[in-house]
């Protein structure tokens, strides 16, 4: 959901509250994120998201794919995964959200959070992320502009 900051003060207090709490800091793009795939996209993915080296002490982070604030962004040639024959599931360079929004989770965890039911179907997150959930809150100080998130999958 995303939120615009009326005020620099307010937007600075956000930043500093939550880059005080948060578990991890990075940008969007960072290669210790995991990006998880929305429910939207879920029939299109090919295979499992990718968990690569990651030299953080924060270690691997489950992050959202922004689809839809992406899409109120109107970035240009955003939200495009690109389908390969690899294993993975790939995004082009234009589907992250810009270097000027800091990303803060403030919690994730593996486990199962929500029914069965609502469960995503297996095969889609490396066995250590199969289910769980994430939260947090992405901040552009220029722009003034929140973007908030959970995602349980």
């Amino acid at each position: 959901m995303l939120y615009k900051i009326s005020d620099r003060i307010d937007i600075d207090s956000l930043t500093y509250m939550y880059s005080s709490s948060s578990i991890k800091e990075s940008f969007h793009k960072d290669s210790c994120n995991l990006i998880l795939p929305r429910r939207n996209l879920r029939d299109h993915t090919i295979g499992k998201s990718e968990i690569i080296a990651c030299s953080d002490t924060g270690g691997i982070m489950p992050v959202p794919l922004f689809y839809d604030e992406l899409c109120d962004l109107h970035l240009p040639d955003s939200v495009n995964p690109i389908m390969t024959e690899s294993p993975y599931f790939r995004l082009p360079d234009s589907t992250y959200l810009p270097k000027s929004y800091r990303l803060y989770v403030l919690g994730a965890k593996s486990g199962k959070y929500i029914h069965e039911n609502l469960l995503m179907e297996e095969g889609h997150m490396p066995e250590e992320w199969e289910h769980g959930y994430s939260k947090g809150v992405a901040i552009n100080k220029e722009k003034r502009e929140a973007i908030y998130w959970i995602e349980v999958w």
